[in-house]
């Protein structure tokens, strides 16, 4: 068995809390992790995310906060289209490490994480907030409701809020292994749905949900969902 073999079977067995960001240092230093972008079947969300972004919005001279950007696999993505910022979150060093080794480029801004606090990014700082499979692997709700909640903060008035993430239709499933929790749509809909529609008041609306399937239909990590909301104000 070789290395990239037996951390990737390590996914598999059920972890405390405290060794989840190990496990996403080890993943951070595998080749096959910090390789391709898009057209591997290890990167559906990734894959699916661009192939919908890539053709429904103009990036050029907006602002991105991913959370979760991991090694940066999204970042040529955003630089080819010509953004003024690139502002990435992750909770692995090493992730952040091999993402800084590659973006060395000024416009691109690194944080690492203690927990899901991202109060180190201004409030309104980002136009655009991307996530791809990344709240799927927060297990507890309270902190998944947090780190939305700083997702809404950080995006700007008239900004938009884009997620794929594994979803089912109806049930709430986590896994065999302690790493990952498919929710349904619409739990992730009631947590970004939320927010005051009086005068005046920004909320999230939704604009955009579309699913897909890349294997078995009745496999809980098959159906990748993208869901787009804009922050908008009622007036």
């Amino acid at each position: 068995m070789t290395n990239e073999q037996a951390i990737t079977q390590s996914f598999f067995a059920p972890k405390p809390a405290r060794d989840i960001e190990q496990f996403w240092d080890n993943q951070a230093l595998l080749p096959g992790y910090q390789g391709v972008v898009v057209d591997t079947e290890n990167n559906l969300s990734t894959q699916m995310l661009y192939n919908f972004i890539s053709t429904q919005f103009n990036f050029k001279d907006e602002i991105i906060l991913d959370v979760g950007c991991g090694v940066g696999r999204l970042f040529p993505v955003y630089l080819g289209f010509g953004v003024k910022e690139i502002h990435g979150v992750d909770l692995s060093m090493n992730m952040i490490r091999v993402a800084r080794f590659k973006y060395p480029q000024e416009n691109v801004y690194l944080y690492k994480l203690a927990s899901n606090d991202m109060g180190t990014i201004t409030t309104g700082k980002a136009t655009i907030v991307i996530t791809s499979s990344v709240l799927c692997h927060i297990i507890d709700d309270e902190i998944l409701s947090t780190t939305t909640a700083e997702m809404n903060r950080i995006c700007a008035i008239h900004g938009i809020i884009v997620m794929c993430e594994p979803m089912s239709i109806n049930s709430d499933i986590t896994h065999e292994h302690s790493m990952m929790r498919t929710r349904p749509t619409s739990l992730y809909k009631n947590l970004f749905a939320g927010g005051s529609r009086a005068s005046g008041k920004p909320y999230l609306k939704e604009i955009h949900c579309s699913r897909e399937c890349f294997g078995q239909v009745d496999h809980i990590d098959s159906n990748r969902t993208v869901l787009v909301y804009r922050k908008t104000v009622d007036v």
